[in-house]
């Protein structure tokens, strides 16, 4: 999990580093999903579907920062970010609707 995980890490890192569109874009790859969840991990991807988005990515990244710096305001950033920018369309993105209400954001 890890090891994908990572991959698709640097396969953003790249995207960004090339000054590329990343967002509203299918990454290529799809991250490998836990089969079995005993962390917090965003309710929408529990269920098999369109996981080779940014919202997928946000998600390993927000775990991922929680469990290096549980006082991150990360995820508080995002939220600021995302709500400068209300009038975009988040779903081409793969967020699905609501997804500031799941317990993991």
């Amino acid at each position: 999990l890890l090891q994908s995980w990572l991959h698709t890490l640097t396969t953003i890192r790249n995207i960004c580093a090339h000054h590329a569109r990343l967002w509203n874009r299918e990454l290529g790859i799809r991250p490998e999903l836990p089969k079995t969840v005993n962390f917090l991990w965003p309710q929408h991807l529990q269920n098999p579907g369109q996981h080779a988005r940014m919202f997928t990515v946000l998600s390993i990244l927000n775990l991922l920062m929680r469990r290096v710096s549980p006082h991150t305001s990360w995820d508080t950033r995002l939220h600021e970010l995302v709500g400068e920018f209300a009038d975009i369309n988040l779903a081409p993105m793969g967020f699905p609707p609501n997804w500031q209400n799941d317990r993991f954001w």
